[in-house]
Formats: C-alpha cells, structure tokens, sequence
C-alpha cells in the first residue's frame, strides 16, 4: 500500500473542514493545483473508500463529492498529526 500523496492529503483536509459535500469544480478552486491531478488524486481516495461521490446523469453532469466514514476518520487523524507538528 503506497501512503497518502500530499494532494491527497490536502483534499481529505479541506473537505473535513468544509464539514459537507462539495462538487467537483469548486472544489478545484478551492484546493488549487492542476486540474488534472486534483482529479487523479480524487479517483485515488474514491478507490480507497475515502471519498464517495455520486455523479449527476443530467447536464452539467457534475460530481459531487464527500467524505466516507473511514475517510473522516483518517483526515481527523491528518489533522491530530499537522497540529501536533505544527502545520
């Protein structure tokens, strides 16, 4: 098992934070980075059962996206890790 890239880890952050689903464009603005990789690390979490998304079959065909239980978990943990070494 590979660790948690630091996109990732951004991601599982900032949705702890936002505390509620977001869809997948704003979420691009608000984590920053490239599109490409934001996306990349997106379907990574997905597959690890971190993220769970649902995507909408009508135009604008959107993809909202929220936290799994275990993916909670595991940000709560991030975030007991960053304050504990101060980040």
């Amino acid at each position: 098992m590979k660790p948690l890239r630091e996109g990732e880890q951004k991601i599982l952050m900032h949705m702890l934070e936002k505390n509620k689903p977001t869809v997948l464009s704003a979420l691009v603005s608000e984590v920053g980075g490239s599109p490409n990789a934001l996306v990349k690390n997106i379907n990574r979490l997905v597959i690890l059962g971190l993220l769970k998304e649902k995507r909408e079959e009508k135009f604008p065909f959107r993809r909202h996206l929220e936290l799994t239980e275990k993916g909670r978990k595991v940000a709560q943990l991030l975030k007991q890790i960053y304050d504990t070494i101060g980040l």
